[in-house]
């Protein structure tokens, strides 16, 4: 009868000692609760608010998460150009919600625009579409 050499056998185990230990670094490290601890999930649809000089997208956020999270952790872009925004409550402390605002020469009137922004944070990020009208 045989069976798995010597050899063979040692470099197994070495093998899975080795990736073990590197997935005890990455949780001891943090590296998979920081992908979790900052979350963010949009509600409901932009909305777009031209207003006397003070023109932004508005947008319910709620941190899903287990830590806080700041507006400087958030960067909105339109295209590559990194767009002004705002968190009307900051920090956003888990399981709360705010508004995000994004003000942007996009919402100017006239016309119909669709304004396409991508919204990056700690945790993740995703696209939003707002269209607006004026």
């Amino acid at each position: 009868m045989k069976g798995v050499s010597a050899v063979v056998a040692t470099i197994l185990m070495l093998m899975i000692t080795i990736a073990l230990a590197g997935m005890a670094f990455l949780y001891v490290f943090g590296y998979w609760t920081l992908r979790t601890a900052k979350q963010l999930t949009f509600t409901g649809t932009p909305t777009c608010q031209v207003d006397s000089g003070d023109d932004s997208i508005a947008i319910v956020v709620q941190n899903s998460g287990t830590a806080e999270i700041t507006q400087a952790e958030i960067t909105v872009y339109r295209g590559t150009t990194i767009v002004t925004h705002s968190l009307d409550t900051t920090p956003l402390a888990p399981y709360n919600s705010t508004v995000l605002r994004i003000t942007d020469n996009c919402v100017d009137p006239p016309g119909t625009r669709m304004c396409t922004y991508h919204v990056v944070w700690p945790g993740g990020s995703t696209d939003l579409y707002a269209t607006c009208s004026g």
